[in-house]
């Protein structure tokens, strides 16, 4: 087996890992992994199809959770949250169409830098996921803060296919328990994904290759999320994982800026 494939296989496998330990950072991992090898303008669309199998599982495993209460409750899916952020789509997707290789990949690397190097400051600083309700006051009263991350997610999802970090950093800040952070996170692009996906279509990104690609990438993914989905399940604890992949996000992140120096 040559080092490269091998390398994307173990590298898939850890992508879905996190994304079933932590309902986020698969895009982070899978995208910052595969540009290495292939062009961000066929690696960020192949994706896609795999979000959206990776949030369909997510959201069915949480689906007790996701109830008429919760959806109404939360500001992510209110309406003017959704259409923010379904208008913030082809925007981003316009920007993908015509920036070059290079100013995407300097993109990606400060983003993941940036927001890794957040959430590693999170962890040190022990800040831990509480009760959406105990919140739920101060989620009313933050509604721009709420239509900030919905634009801005809709934008880089559009754009990088990373649309998370805004919306992660918003339930980071509004202290949502875990699985209400999973729950909210996998349902929000589940509803963004058909909209993004007839977007891409339009401006015909989808061939043979960015199928192809999707295929090989699904079996890996696929294994490590269910993976995860079990260490998640059987370990409460997993600061020190967390803390390992959001070191090594900000490695991705800092190797990809380098290469462009």
């Amino acid at each position: 087996m040559e080092l490269d494939l091998f390398i994307q296989i173990v590298g898939l496998i850890f992508a879905g890992l996190i994304k079933g330990v932590s309902g986020f950072a698969f895009g982070l991992v899978a995208v910052g992994l595969l540009v290495s090898f292939y062009s961000p303008k066929i690696v960020i669309p192949s994706l896609l199809i795999i979000y959206f199998i990776t949030s369909s599982i997510l959201v069915y495993e949480h689906r007790k959770i996701i109830t008429k209460e919760f959806v109404k409750n939360n500001p992510i899916f209110s309406p003017p949250s959704i259409m923010i952020a379904l208008f913030g789509l082809p925007l981003g997707t316009f920007v993908l169409s015509y920036a070059s290789r290079e100013q995407i990949n300097i993109s990606l690397g400060v983003l993941i830098s940036i927001i890794s190097f957040y959430y590693l400051l999170q962890e040190f600083r022990n800040q831990k996921f509480s009760s959406i309700e105990d919140s739920s006051a101060k989620i009313i009263n933050s509604k721009m803060l709420c239509y900030l991350s919905s634009f801005f997610a809709g934008l880089l999802e559009g754009f990088l296919g990373l649309g998370g970090p805004p919306l992660v950093i918003f339930m980071l800040f509004k202290r949502y328990n875990k699985f209400f952070f999973i729950a909210s996170f996998s349902l929000f692009f589940l509803i963004l994904n058909p909209f993004r996906l007839a977007i891409y279509l339009s401006m015909g990104f989808y061939d043979l290759e960015t199928l192809k690609l999707s295929g090989f990438v699904f079996a890996f993914i696929l294994v490590g999320l269910l993976l995860g989905i079990l260490i998640r399940r059987r370990f409460v604890n997993d600061e020190i994982f967390r803390k390992i992949v959001i070191v090594i996000l900000f490695l991705i992140g800092f190797n990809l800026i380098l290469k462009q120096l």
